[in-house]
């Protein structure tokens, strides 16, 4: 007897060692009863457990263990004979093998039962929000099995195509391409490469284009189990693309008529501004303009329009009522610049006028004061102005009670105001204070496209004003363009004036004259200071062109202009510069001309 027999019975199992096992269990109180809880007798019990079959096992029995502790335990017991040499029976060896009680059986079957009802629930509740989803989606959505047979279509695939569910579910794909329904199969592509296709397909019955997405399932095996379909109608979205094609139209036309209409704008304020850095410049003052902003500083070398600048900003003002008064601070003596800006009392000084003045301040009332040269200030006036422009109020030379002004101020320079404040002739307050809007012109050499619009627009004025009709060629249009205009928009305009007047034909040549246009090849030995005795003929051509060059670079900044300057190609004056070392200085020559 091994412990799980002691499990059992309920009785320690030396107890039965050479002892018969059922007078034992029956004489300590256990009982013996079968599935029907008939009790079951000692004969019986002995007669399967000593039988066997002659196949050497009895037939099983089951039977209910009541054990001397009142407990129970269901088995099935099965008996097996051991045989000797000669076949004679000699020992018997008998399996109990447990057997789950009824009761448990039927709690267990009724637990299953719940938990396979709350998953079919749960199954069928979760297929009913998938099914919701489906067909709630506004993407039409096919499904095909991996036979190429439609299984389910949605509801946005009903309304697209203008069809039942039940006209296709069920049909092989092919069919429905025999039937002209489609012109072509995504689907028969997924099955055929294993892929993800893309495609546009028409609808015969109603003429509409799709944009078709064939998504490939696959089993556990790596075989094709189904086919998803994304559907997209394209014939809102090509509409869409027209209507969106119509409006870009019309905003560039309307884009290119404002254009016009600004340009033509500016011409009557003489403001030529092609290039890109003069249109940021522009609207920058219109932007200012439109804000009413007072305090503005205008930047940028000497001939590049900045009085132009400051009355165009002025007029695109709408607050402004009042005149632009213009003041050149470097024009006025120091003893008479005081007076002309603030004004000043009867009897103030010795010259005075009896009744007084009034200042430019005053003068500018509701409009705006242009100072020019602000950087010729003296620095006791820049402590008064930088008060003016804080307290928005000035004091008359020789009075008491401060005037309250009502007028924007414009202030512009070429000169480095920064360094200036760092050299101590500048106050860095009011520096600091006029720098609050800056505005930079671009110097002319930095904005070829404007060369060009700004030569034709003044030879237009002079053939006008003169009653002449020059005409410039496009070979010297390129040679004004490749000048560097050290003197800008001023200089451009005089050399147009003195070409216009002085030309004795109306094709105009020579309308810039450049300092590198003196030097003349004819006798380079007269070129005071050179030994060019010295060396071969290689070197001294190799001398001379160096010395071309490196003049040509003191107006031009770039290759383009060397080439044209020079009558060269672009490569030829490449190779040129880094054949002479002189690359360097043209990368030194554009970042100075940057800088401002």
């Amino acid at each position: 007897m091994n412990p799980e027999m002691e499990s059992i019975c309920g009785i320690k199992r030396a107890a039965f060692r050479e002892t018969d096992f059922i007078d034992l269990f029956f004489k300590e109180g256990g009982q013996l009863f079968d599935e029907n809880q008939t009790p079951f007798c000692t004969d019986l019990f002995r007669k399967h457990l000593l039988s066997a079959s002659q196949n050497g096992e009895s037939k099983a029995v089951d039977l209910i263990f009541h054990r001397p502790d009142k407990k129970t335990r269901t088995v099935s017991m099965t008996s097996h004979r051991i045989q000797g040499l000669a076949g004679e029976p000699t020992s018997i060896i008998t399996l109990f093998q447990r057997v789950p009680e009824k009761t448990d059986v039927i709690r267990a079957m009724q637990l299953m039962q719940q938990e396979i009802e709350k998953k079919a629930c749960d199954l069928k509740a979760m297929n009913t929000k998938l099914e919701t989803i489906y067909n709630a989606s506004s993407e039409s959505i096919w499904v095909c099995d991996g036979n190429g047979i439609v299984i389910s279509i949605n509801k946005a695939s009903e309304a697209l195509w203008g069809i039942e569910a039940s006209e296709v579910v069920g049909k092989h794909i092919d069919d429905l391409l025999k039937a002209g329904l489609i012109d072509q199969s995504v689907t028969r592509q997924v099955l055929e490469t294993g892929q993800q296709v893309s495609l546009i397909q028409s609808a015969f019955k109603s003429g509409q284009q799709f944009l078709l997405t064939g998504t490939p399932v696959f089993d556990d095996a790596g075989r094709i189990s189904m086919v998803i379909i994304n559907e997209r109608d394209m014939t809102q979205l090509t509409i869409l693309e027209e209507e969106l094609r119509q409006v870009q139209k019309e905003k560039s036309r309307i884009k290119d008529e404002l254009s016009q209409l600004t340009l033509k704008e500016l011409k009557e304020h003489e403001i030529i501004a092609h290039s890109k850095e003069m249109q940021a410049v522009l609207l920058a003052c219109r932007k200012l303009a439109h804000l009413n902003i007072s305090s503005i500083l205008i930047l940028g070398e000497s001939g590049t329009g900045k009085g132009l600048l400051a009355k165009y900003i002025h007029s695109c003002n709408p607050s402004l009522t009042g005149p632009l008064v213009k003041v050149n601070c470097a024009a006025i003596p120091e003893s008479l610049l005081e007076a002309e800006l603030f004004g000043y009392e009867p009897g103030a000084f010795t010259g005075a006028k009896g009744k007084g003045k009034i200042g430019l301040f005053e003068a500018a009332k509701n409009g705006t004061l242009f100072l020019d040269e602000i950087g010729e200030l003296s620095l006791s006036l820049q402590a008064k102005l930088l008060t003016c422009l804080e307290e928005r109020e000035i004091l008359h030379i020789g009075g008491l009670l401060p005037i309250k002004i009502h007028c924007n101020i414009i202030a512009a320079t070429n000169e480095d105001l920064g360094l200036k404040v760092a050299q101590k002739r500048f106050r860095q307050d009011l520096y600091f204070r006029l720098n609050a809007f800056p505005l930079i012109i671009p110097p002319l050499r930095n904005r070829p496209e404007d060369i060009m619009e700004l030569t034709l627009f003044f030879l237009k004025r002079y053939n006008r004003m003169y009653k002449l009709s020059r005409n410039i060629s496009v070979m010297e249009l390129n040679r004004i363009q490749s000048y560097a205009f050290p003197g800008n928009v001023r200089e451009l305009k005089n050399c147009i004036k003195r070409a216009v007047v002085m030309a004795d034909k109306n094709a105009l040549e020579y309308v810039v004259i450049t300092p590198g246009a003196a030097v003349q090849p004819t006798d380079p030995r007269l070129e005071k200071g050179k030994a060019w005795d010295a060396g071969g003929f290689n070197q001294q051509v190799a001398a001379f062109e160096k010395q071309l060059l490196t003049r040509a670079l003191d107006t031009c900044t770039s290759t383009r202009a060397l080439a044209a300057h020079l009558d060269m190609t672009q490569s030829q004056v490449v190779r040129k510069l880094k054949k002479y070392g002189l690359t360097r200085k043209l990368k030194e020559k554009k970042e100075g001309c940057s800088e401002f």
